[in-house]
């Protein structure tokens, strides 16, 4: 695999978290004069969007010269470039959010450093309508580890992060599922496609014609429902049309909010004709994956 270019290293994230510091300390009115300085920060996703461009007009077989294999590993650059935009992307709206309520800063930040285990996939359930799978690491290899903690996989190797680029490595996976049992050296993860998954908060978040990810308001609730598939029901919202990406928001779990998958599906409520339900497909294939990256926040 080509090596993966990537932007520059959490730039935006270490001008946010420097000025959030700041602000916890300043009077309200330099407060509000310096919140209105964090708006130019969104032009440095235009960069990303350009280069996720040039990644899809070049991974087009037969355009500048490429052959059918260099499109392929365009594709999955490509890809991993999206989903560090756009949850990068995430985070930094989340951080502006969270600047805008000065007085809940400490609260709000917390403890927010996290690391990654990397663990390989040694066993699929055997059973047809469960999806979940078996780790090569437990409670005697790894310290923290416990149900409930996230699992997140990308589609490049397996990826050793220094500690100081753990938040970067995590923006470029997705979310695949959640441990729910932790042996000595094994560790169980449902899958976010098992019918016993859920139900947890997301949100929706259309992507944009230049790439960047809106989230909507609205919170909603989503389940597994077997055969490789995701529930998001009672949606106020019609999305069909749009391509929408379902992400989870960050919690005292996640760091960061992170991506689930796509909507695939839509359908109208009869009794309620102002509400949808949606079919979501996780953002890759999940069954066939080698390695997966456990999210255990440093607190554990």
């Amino acid at each position: 695999m080509l090596p993966l270019r990537r932007p520059a290293r959490g730039a935006s994230f270490s001008i946010l978290m420097a000025v959030a510091a700041l602000l916890a300390l300043s009077p309200p009115a330099l407060a509000r004069w310096m919140r209105g300085a964090i708006g130019p920060l969104a032009m440095l996703q235009r960069p990303l969007a350009l280069a996720v461009q040039r990644a899809r007009d070049a991974a087009t077989p037969g355009r500048a010269g490429l052959s059918a294999e260099e499109a392929q590993r365009w594709q999955v650059e490509m890809e991993q470039l999206r989903r560090l935009a756009g949850n990068q992307q995430l985070s930094i709206e989340e951080l502006e959010r969270k600047l805008a309520e000065v007085s809940l800063l400490r609260e709000q930040f917390g403890d927010a450093r996290v690391k990654l285990i990397v663990a390989e996939v040694i066993a699929y359930d055997a059973a047809p309508r469960r999806a979940t799978i078996r780790l090569s690491q437990g409670s005697w290899t790894v310290t923290g580890l416990r149900p409930d903690l996230w699992v997140a996989a990308t589609d490049a190797p397996p990826w050793y992060p220094e500690a100081e680029r753990v938040r970067e490595g995590l923006s470029r996976q997705w979310l695949v599922g959640r441990v729910t049992d932790v042996q000595p050296f094994v560790t169980t993860v449902q899958l976010t496609t098992d019918p016993g998954f859920g139900p947890i908060e997301v949100q929706p978040a259309v992507v944009a014609a230049n790439g960047r990810w809106s989230p909507l308001r609205t919170r909603c609730v989503l389940r597994g429902v077997g055969g490789g598939r995701m529930w998001m029901d009672r949606v106020p919202q019609d999305l069909t049309g749009a391509e929408t990406i379902v992400f989870a928001p960050s919690s005292e779990l996640l760091p960061i909010p992170m991506a689930l998958g796509r909507v695939a599906g839509a359908e109208r409520i009869p009794d309620a004709p102002q509400h949808f339900n949606y079919t979501v497909t996780p953002w890759a294939g999940i069954t066939d994956l080698r390695f997966v990256y456990i999210v255990v926040p440093a607190h554990f």
